[in-house]
């Protein structure tokens, strides 16, 4: 199971939550527009930076794989 971190204005998020659905899988997308208590969370994985999307899988975790949006 995989959780992204996406905002929804964020063409870079929807690329990657529809690639992922598209292959089979269904990731947990949270939207830090919409639940701002998981920016804290957000950051310790993305050291730091304020951008997204942020793929976690397992103990991989992917900041921006193919580009993506600051906030």
């Amino acid at each position: 199971m995989s959780i992204v971190y996406v905002k929804s204005d964020c063409p870079h998020s929807t690329r990657l939550v529809a690639e992922m659905r598209a292959s089979g899988e269904q990731p947990i997308v949270i939207d830090v527009d919409r639940e701002k208590h998981a920016i804290p969370e957000l950051l310790k994985l993305s050291g730091g930076r304020r951008i997204v999307p942020v793929r976690v899988s397992g103990t991989k975790i992917c900041v921006a794989p193919s580009g993506g949006t600051k906030f």
